[in-house]
């Protein structure tokens, strides 16, 4: 395998790791702010959440994108800013919801 190969292999782990701690702490945050004071269950850790998350992502059918983009590193750079800005949108905008609770 050469380097650059290597390389892709070695960006594309990373990214699932930073996904799926970025996605765990997002939902933990959440679920902390809603769903423990409303229904009185435990508090998430993030391993816990990001294992809630996987379960969940097998109950729902998420059809992949068509994507035309030719090189890897725009791919990467794309993918990188969706998870950034689902993860800190969602909880920015919980944040807001939960100033009027």
């Amino acid at each position: 395998m050469n380097m650059e190969k290597l390389g892709y292999v070695a960006a594309f782990a990373l990214l699932v790791v930073c996904h799926i701690v970025a996605c765990g702490w997002a939902f933990s945050v959440l679920w902390g702010w809603f769903v423990v004071p409303m229904f009185g269950l435990p508090v998430l850790t993030i391993p816990a959440a990001a294992g809630l998350l996987l379960v969940a992502s097998f109950l729902v059918d998420d059809p992949p994108e068509k994507t035309s983009v030719a090189d890897f590193n725009d791919l990467v750079i794309r993918a990188a800013g969706k998870l950034a800005g689902k993860c800190v949108v969602g909880v920015v905008l919980g944040w807001v919801i939960l100033q009027f609770i």
